[in-house]
């Protein structure tokens, strides 16, 4: 075979690995308005305080910010380690952040119909191909659709308005105060995409206050560790002490079993127990 007919050289194998991210894409609204009207040092000096706030607030939610770009940020939840409540986490972030930029005044004067700082901003989540990043890629190289979906849902919010894809909330939107489950249409993707305008934050602390939301399937078995907490709750009533622990692995569902428990007991005591109640989740609530 001769040189000028030799095959097309193998392209190297994607070094990197494949993530469940969720990533959440924010940018400042009305950007280009305010620049015209700006001096340089201020639109300057507010860009730090912007890129300031992002580094504050997205890793006190357990994010890593991939990139800032002018006055945008892209940020993933699930690197390196992939929790179970990272679209929870997401989006936690996001309404802090647009807390907090609708605070923020910028430097330097300002037209008499200046509405403030605001964000709109994207979530979504979705299997990403993750690589070392350089100056011209971010802190990572992020590659799949995922990514640009997350910055497509930020393009389609509105001013001060953040949309989470249903595939990023999943059963963490009992957490939040959303609008009504709608359809998509997101320039480059074929099919439309369901998503929540997400308002604020719902009176639910609890993951178990989320499922009883949800609602709870009837609760069935466990009889013998029930009959072992009523006996114990009968001694108490006499007046001895009774110190009770329930373990088990996660999600076998002990927290279930301890409120029937207590539901039960508040019910058949005849107004002899009182109940206290404290939690301790990983995030945000203890």
């Amino acid at each position: 075979m001769t040189e000028s007919s030799a095959p097309f050289a193998a392209t190297p194998a994607p070094v990197g690995q494949r993530r469940l991210l969720t990533l959440l894409f924010v940018d400042l609204s009305s950007s280009t308005a305010m620049a015209e009207w700006m001096e340089a040092e201020h639109y300057a000096a507010m860009l730090a305080g912007l890129r300031a706030l992002y580094e504050r607030v997205v890793p006190h939610h357990g994010g890593v910010i991939a990139r800032i770009q002018g006055d945008g940020m892209l940020a993933v939840f699930g690197h390196p380690e992939v929790r179970e409540d990272d679209g929870r986490r997401a989006t936690e972030a996001a309404l802090e952040l647009h807390a907090a930029v609708r605070e923020l005044q910028p430097p330097g004067p300002r037209p008499a119909d200046f509405p403030g700082l605001a964000l709109h901003s994207g979530i979504h989540a979705g299997i990403v191909l993750v690589g070392e990043g350089d100056q011209m890629r971010g802190r990572f190289e992020l590659l799949g659709n995922a990514p640009n979906i997350a910055a497509r849902l930020s393009e389609a919010a509105k001013r001060d308005e953040i949309i989470a894809s249903e595939e990023s909330l999943g059963l963490q939107s009992q957490f939040f105060d959303t609008g009504p489950r709608f359809s998509l249409q997101l320039r480059g993707r074929a099919t439309p995409l369901a998503a929540y305008r997400v308002f604020g934050r719902s009176a639910v602390g609890r993951r178990f206050e989320a499922s009883v939301r949800r609602g709870l399937a009837p609760f069935v078995g466990r009889a013998e560790q029930m009959a072992a907490l009523d006996a114990a709750l009968t001694r108490t009533i006499t007046g001895q002490t009774q110190w009770l622990g329930i373990r088990a692995g996660a999600g076998v569902g002990q927290t279930r079993l301890a409120e029937e428990f207590l539901r039960h007991a508040a019910d058949q005591s005849g107004g002899a127990c009182r109940v206290h109640g404290g939690s301790c989740e990983s995030y945000l609530s203890a």
